[in-house]
């Protein structure tokens, strides 16, 4: 089969199934979009970038023993630069960067991004003390209540979106996806009534497996507890492969994380895969939301030198796709 008519049948398989967004009619590729201040209105709706990106430049997650970069942020200057400097307007945010984890910190963060013209969606819960999936029930209770809090958090910083991992992995340990979809529907609950989603995310732990993340969202079964969608973490070898293993999230997406891998050291061309065919892919499945760009690779060698060019690719990349 060519790989235009694969990628094609890949998607339609999900054609009847409920999307979180009404379906779209299919588009061809629009020509590239123009980096920055000369993005489509669309472009600016449909994108937004995370603090992720350039960890190097916060103090909280800067590797040990390396120089200081020529560039420092905090996470109240965060908006303005992704305003200013990558011409999008959403912001997401990793938890490892707050300063505090306080509400008049988090509204800080909310004033900041209202002054610079932008909004906050979804905060990342990472390098945190939680294990939604520990037989302990006291610790998974203690648990719970940690991202309860960051929900709030996310009330009072604006966001809509927390996502919140599986587990922490522990050795031996067998998946129970019942237990894990109790912790998750005790979240989605107390989200409604406060305004907040809570997502799983196919990202470490059990959740490294996609099939996973589908068993346990569908026993969670609340409309307050979608999927984010990574497009990194798949174990797939090639883009085929990659966008059918993604696919598998498609009906219950909230999110994505548009995540670039490595990039030419020259061009800052993604080379991992088709960024380009994997927006295509997602946006034929009816997909309206947010593509958050993230930039992660573990080898510090190919960790791009310009993380605000390696930014720009993806946002080139993605913004020239959707529809």
């Amino acid at each position: 089969m060519h790989r235009r008519s694969f990628l094609k049948s890949s998607v339609l398989v999900f054609a009847g199934a409920p999307f979180l967004f009404q379906n779209v009619a299919l588009a061809a590729a629009k020509k590239p979009a123009t980096v920055g201040q000369g993005l489509s209105q669309k472009a600016v709706e449909r994108l937004g970038v995370t603090s992720v990106c350039f960890r190097d430049w916060f103090v909280q997650t800067r590797p040990k023993g390396e120089p200081v970069p020529n560039r420092t942020m905090t996470l109240e200057q965060f908006p303005q630069y992704v305003v200013s400097e990558l011409g999008l307007r959403n912001i997401e945010v990793w938890a490892a960067h707050f300063d505090d984890d306080t509400v008049n910190y988090a509204r800080a963060l909310k004033n900041a991004a209202n002054s610079a013209g932008a909004n906050i969606f979804n905060i990342q819960l990472d390098l945190l003390d939680y294990d939604l999936a520990t037989t302990d029930e006291y610790a998974r209770k203690k648990s719970i209540a940690l991202v309860k809090k960051w929900m709030d958090l996310a009330v009072a910083c604006g966001a809509q979106f927390v996502r919140a991992n599986t587990d922490k992995p522990t050795p031996d340990r067998p998946f129970n996806a019942t237990l894990i979809a109790e912790s998750f529907r005790q979240l989605a609950e107390y989200g409604k009534t406060i305004g907040v989603m809570v997502l799983i995310e196919n990202h470490g732990g059990y959740s490294s497996d996609i099939k996973n993340v589908v068993v346990v969202q569908r026993l969670v079964n609340d409309p307050n507890c979608k999927i984010l969608a990574d497009w990194g973490n798949s174990s797939a070898t090639t883009l085929e492969n990659r966008i059918v293993d993604l696919s598998q999230m498609f009906p219950q997406l909230a999110l994505v994380s548009a995540k670039g891998l490595r990039f030419d050291a020259e061009t800052y061309v993604h080379k991992d895969y088709d960024v380009g065919a994997i927006t295509r892919a997602t946006e034929d499945s009816g997909y309206k939301g947010i593509y958050s760009i993230e930039l992660y690779v573990r080898e510090r060698a190919e960790v791009p030198k310009d993380p605000k060019r390696a930014v720009q690719s993806m946002i080139s990349a993605i913004a020239a796709n959707i529809r």
